[in-house]
């Protein structure tokens, strides 16, 4: 006997098809609202301190989230700005002014200037700048340059020092030497004599290799314009001269010294000059293979 109609039509209806399922289905394809995440509730300034610790790709990847987030990630961005010789971020600067504020970290490095003609270009840049307050929020300098750019180097730091950002609080100055014949002099350092070092600082980092070269000028002069105010130093000197100043940093707690392979002591100067030193941070990266077995604290009071 055939089966009656209601049968037939139950046999043939898919279950998925049925009027529950697919409402079911239904609210399974409704729009969700967006998760919020945490992050994104947090205050613009608590942001950009984290956003702070991301690497360049995860910057880019913020920046295409929205456009809050897109300027959080150029203010991280532009927070350190190398000074290059043919540089179009100045350009940009010079166009757009809240980027300014976003600069915290100003870098003159070596690549950028190598050789005297070039560090010109690098001087004329900044020395013009300097005076209309165009790193409002810069907070630490770096420079390293040629003992033949001397006088270029010179006027960048007094231009600085003259126009100083109320929040710079931190120098780095690598001092670059060729070799050149052992116990040979530069007889003429002029520009020296004249240096007006920012004040108000409380870190400095002093970098000069000894290269047979004798300095006729003071590099630890840095040191005595801020010796009421830095705490925390670094000096890498390859040999102490006699005219280098002893004039002591009483709040220095903090002290970087180096011992290279071909190093000149001077652990009893640095100690008269940090006399309350509670951290060292010594570096000596080639004592092993000059003294093989020697004891570091033996060979730096020696």
């Amino acid at each position: 006997m055939a089966p009656s109609t209601r049968k037939r039509k139950a046999a043939i209806i898919d279950p998925f098809d049925s009027p529950n399922a697919s409402k079911k289905r239904l609210r399974t394809l409704r729009p969700r609202k967006d998760a919020i995440h945490p992050f994104t509730e947090l205050p613009s300034e608590l942001q950009l301190r984290i956003m702070g610790f991301c690497d360049s790709k995860t910057l880019s990847a913020f920046s295409l989230l929205s456009n809050h987030f897109r300027e959080l990630s150029l203010r991280v961005m532009w927070e350190t700005q190398p000074v290059e010789t043919y540089i179009k971020n100045f350009d940009q600067l010079d166009e757009h002014e809240d980027l300014r504020l976003a600069v915290r970290h100003l870098a003159i490095r070596k690549q950028s200037a190598p050789n005297r003609s070039r560090f010109s270009g690098v001087a004329k840049r900044l020395v013009t700048r300097f005076p209309r307050n165009y790193f409002p929020g810069l907070q630490e300098f770096t420079i390293e340059y040629e003992t033949a750019a001397s006088d270029y180097f010179v006027t960048i730091i007094n231009t600085l020092s003259k126009y100083q950002p109320k929040r710079l609080k931190a120098i780095n100055i690598h001092v670059i030497y060729r070799w050149r014949a052992l116990n040979s002099t530069i007889n003429k350092d002029p520009p020296h004599s004249n240096i007006i070092y920012p004040t108000g600082l409380t870190t400095v980092n002093l970098e000069c290799k000894y290269t047979g070269q004798t300095l006729v000028f003071d590099p630890m002069k840095v040191f005595d314009a801020n010796s009421g105010t830095v705490t925390t130093a670094k000096a890498y000197l390859g040999t102490w001269y006699n005219h280098f100043s002893l004039k002591p940093c009483p709040n220095v707690t903090t002290l970087y010294a180096k011992q290279d392979q071909y190093d000149r002591n001077c652990a009893k100067d640095l100690s008269k000059k940090f006399p309350n030193t509670e951290r060292l941070i010594l570096t000596a990266p080639s004592c092993g293979v000059l003294w093989p077995g020697a004891d570091l604290a033996t060979l730096m009071v020696s």
